[in-house]
Parts: C-alpha cells; structure tokens; sequence
C-alpha cells in the first residue's frame, strides 16, 4: 500500500511507551499454507481463445463501424489520475457514466435477411444459421484497457455477448443473467483504447428471443498509463523485485497465492495486492481471499475486482516487462472476477472476500496464526506486494516495538515494523505479511513516521500492518469452519431473496451488503422480478418499477 494513512497525507504521530502487556495463548489456533496441484492446460485455453477471435471476426458486421460509441475522458477526469497525489489506495482510472440500452425489440427479423440493420449504436445481420450477430465498436481515447459496466442483462437460450480485441484478447461468453445471475456485472479489462461487443444468437432465431435480448451499458471504464507505471523505473530505489530471491521457501511458495487488484469505487478504479487464504475448505470452488479495508469495505466494489495471479518477472534481471505492452503483459496471466464480502472492520483494516471464480489452477492457499505478533519485538516478516502496481515485489520487515505509534492506528490493531530489506508503495496496500512458516499474521495499512515522502527512510518511517489476531474471531467461523453455530449456505441465485444469514456476517437479505448490487433498489425502472433486489417488478408494461 502506500506509505501514506490518509488521503491528504497528513499524519500525526504520538510516541508511546512500550509498557503494556499481552497474554499470548499457548496453542494459538493456526493452519498451514496448500497448495493446489490441479493442472491445467494453458495451451489448449489459448487455442480457445484463438478459436473464438477467428469466429467472432469473421462474423463482424461492417456497418457497425458507422456507428460507433466513443466515450471521451474530459481534461479533468484525466487529471484527477495522471496528477493524483500518492494515496490510499493508489488511483488508476477512471469510470465515464452511460445509459446506453441495447434492446432488440422493434427490429423485424425478415428485413434481416440480406442486409444489415442498424440501430443508434451498432448494427445487424442475420446469420446463415437462420440467427443473427449483433456487433457494436467502444472506444474512449487514450485509455490502455477499457471495462463495460453492464445492467438488465438478459441472453436468451442460444444467445451470448462476447468482447473483443483486434489484438486477438477475448472474454465471454456471457449468457443469460450475466456471470452473478443478476443481471448486474462489469467486464474483464481488455487492452487498449477501442474493443467490438458482439452478440451472437445461434440456431433460428424467434421475435421473441430478439425482445428477450437485451442490455444496458452504465458505464465504460478507462484505465490510465499510470496502471503501468510500476513496470518502467517507476518504483523507489529500494523496492526489490521478487524473482531475486527469499530466504526461505515457505514465503516463496507465497508469490502463488498474491494478486494484483484492480477495482472501482465510484468514480475512479484503483489498485491494491491481496492473497488467497486457505480455510481447508475443499469442497467449496470458490475461494476466500484476504485484503485491507481501506482497498475494498462494499459489496459494489468488491464485485468489480479483477485479479491478476502470478503476475511476476520470470528472473532477477528480467526487464522484459517494462518494455511490453498492457496486451502482452497484464492480459497473458490468470485472471478471476468479482467477488462478495465475508468480513471487514476498520479498526484491523481487514476485508474478507469470496471469490466468484475459482483460484488458478496451482495456486497457493496462505497458511494463518491467530497469535499476536504486535508486540514480539525483532520477530522477521515477508511479503509479497506489487508496489505501484508492478510485478511481483518482495519486502522483509523486523517487528519493532518501539516504533512510534499514529494515533488512528493503535499498536495491538496494528504491527508496526521497520524495512530490512525492500520496501512497500501504493499498490502494495492490502499485501499479506507472513511469518517464517508463510501463516498470515497482517496486512498491509501503509507507514507511520516523519519523512514519508522517501519511501526508503526505514530509519524515520515504520511499515504499519493491520493484526490478524486482532480480528480473528470475526473471520474465524470462515477460516475454521465447524467453531461457530452458524454454517455458510450461499446460493448465488437465492441468497438475496431467501430470508437466511447465507454467509454468516449477521445480515440477510436486502440488510446484507453483498446483497446490495444484487438488484435495483425500489423506484427503478425493471423489466423482470429478477433485475430488482426485492424480486418484484410490478406496473404496466414498459413503465415497471421495483417495489
């Protein structure tokens, strides 16, 4: 994370006398890191990929360039990220407002046939198969990736939306209610300033299928240079890069476990590192991941994170991604996409998430201790982070007790630690830190000291973690399933209807947070019970609301 803990970068620091005692249990409860050995076929994945472009492309239709959506980013939406002071977390992007439906109601299937029809964005035509392919161009200059934010989705059977560059980078498909069943979702990143949406309806198409087709476009994201910066000399002097090596295998084994985030919050997208979290759960796809609250505290941000895995140089010298570009970078590693929240709390500055994919295939689950570390003073710990957003970085940390205190941050919430070797930036915040067996012990809140604008001062500045014993009997009916009366049922297509505590976080339904972009809120425009977060769209036709 950043070395600053707030967004002014105004601190206030209060030395404290270390006097204070700690009664530290014998057998704290703790479990060891896993490692997935599932294998997976990455060239047979690429040759799907590469299969998939060829189709879409050749289905493309033309006239659909005459029409293009092109979103500029104003002079001080540009600003606002290029010029950002550094912060908590490190801003990356920017998010341009649309209301954009795409619907296909009035169009007649018999004028397909022969020609194509085109609408106020995109354009038609019907398919050999007795369907039709829809395509539309997006594009807001100067962005290096771009994200669809998505709203009403509805694919009928035999439909689906792809999205595409020229470079040869798909995603999708997307089908029926989108990937969460709600209708609610945005898109992967894909490289550059302009991509195609297609939609393709294979098999005969009916009148019916085409009015059940339908979208809205919300937003369209528009990620910066600065989303790369980390990669070209961009970090202090200090930062190490992780391929150079750890003393110890364990914490090795973590560079399998940590992710560069990318997430929006409003207006803006950001960046932050975080780590999957083994609850020894195998039954369940889906895995936790760990992060700080001050990167992700809502439902509506955790479900636009994008995770890239393993996104790291192959040697100690390795320069090679500093030259390349976001396509061939960022966009050749495993990826996941969105997430729920478990548990968050401020005072440790912790999130919990759930994943809605499945982790990569040999992935490492991070081990935890829930014994407190605040307060041994000189006790080493690791991390892997991936400051200012580079690849993966490696940092050490001496636990240091007499390091001055900020008063937000008390010691005992918080670990406070000086650099021995690396160092940590904006990007890094949320890193796990491990101990020597590569247990979670923290993450990462930021820094605390009086030269925070040299990263490198471990002398003046002190490396500041939020405790994971100081909030783990929040987190443990998740990690240590079977020590709390409540057990995690979630069912993506009940869970916000259903009247039960799915996840176990104290809230059902609507009074969930996770439930809270699971559907519209009252008074919105619907067309089906599903696209609001009560389940029912009542009105006459074309003027529903949620009630």
């Amino acid at each position: 994370m950043s070395r600053f803990n707030n967004l002014q970068g105004k601190f206030l620091l209060v030395c404290i006398a270390a006097g204070m005692s700690l009664n530290v249990m014998a057998a704290p409860k703790q479990m060891d890191m896993r490692v997935d050995t599932g294998a997976q076929d990455r060239e047979a994945l690429k040759a799907e990929r590469k299969a998939y472009h060829q189709w879409l492309v050749s289905e493309r239709v033309a006239a659909a360039r005459g029409n293009a959506l092109v979103v500029e980013a104003s002079a001080d939406q540009i600003d606002a990220v290029d010029n950002a002071p550094k912060q908590r977390p490190e801003i990356v992007g920017l998010s341009q407002d649309l209301a954009v439906d795409i619907e296909f109601s009035n169009v007649d299937l018999a004028r397909l046939r022969g020609r194509a029809h085109s609408l106020d964005i995109g354009a038609l035509e019907a398919t050999a198969d007795g369907g039709y392919v829809y395509t539309a161009e997006l594009s807001s200059p100067g962005a290096v990736g771009l994200r669809v934010q998505f709203a009403g989705f509805n694919m009928p059977a035999g439909a689906a939306l792809f999205l595409y560059t020229e470079e040869g980078q798909v995603f999708g498909p997307y089908t029926g209610r989108g990937p969460f069943g709600n209708g609610n979702f945005e898109s992967n990143t894909l490289a550059g300033d302009s991509i195609t949406l297609q939609v393709r309806q294979t098999g005969r198409a009916s009148q019916r299928a085409m009015r059940e087709t339908r979208f809205r476009i919300t937003g369209l994201g528009h990620v910066r240079p600065r989303f790369m910066a980390g990669e070209c000399g961009y970090n202090a002097s200090c930062v190490q890069n992780a391929a150079c090596g750890s003393p110890d295998s364990a914490v090795d084994d973590a560079k399998n476990a940590v992710a560069h985030m990318l997430f929006r919050s409003g207006a803006y997208y950001y960046i932050c590192t975080g780590g999957l979290i083994d609850d020894n759960d195998t039954s369940n796809s889906l895995p936790l991941f760990l992060t700080a609250n001050h990167c992700i505290s809502k439902g509506r941000e955790a479900n636009t994170l994008e995770n890239f895995f393993k996104f790291a140089s192959t040697s100690c010298g390795d320069t090679s991604l500093c030259e390349a570009s976001y396509d061939s970078l960022r966009s050749s590693f495993d990826r996941t996409l969105g997430a729920s929240i478990v548990s968050t709390g401020r005072a440790a500055d912790y999130t919990l998430l759930r994943l809605n994919d499945p982790a990569p295939s040999q992935s490492t689950f991070l081990g935890w201790n829930e014994n407190p570390v605040a307060y041994n003073d000189g006790e080493h710990l690791y991390r892997i982070s991936h400051p200012q957003g580079a690849p993966q970085s490696y940092s050490e940390h001496v636990v240091d007790t007499s390091a001055g205190v900020c008063t937000s941050w008390p010691r005992g919430d918080r670990i406070y630690s000086r650099d021995v070797v690396g160092a940590t930036e904006g990007g890094s915040s949320g890193s796990p830190v491990v101990n020597g067996a590569g247990q979670i012990v923290g993450q990462l809140s930021g820094a605390c000291g009086t030269n925070l604008n040299d990263t490198c001062d471990a002398v003046n500045n002190a490396t500041v973690d939020g405790a994971f014993a100081a909030y783990f009997s929040d987190v443990q009916p998740f990690l240590d399933p079977g020590t709390s009366g409540c057990t995690i049922t979630e069912s993506p297509e009940q869970s916000c209807f259903d009247g039960v505590d799915n996840d176990c976080d104290g809230a059902t339904d609507g009074a969930d947070s996770d439930c809270a972009t699971g559907g519209l809120p009252k008074g919105s425009s619907c067309t089906v019970n599903a696209d609001c977060l009560s389940n029912s769209c009542k009105g006459k036709p074309g003027s529903k609301t949620c009630k």
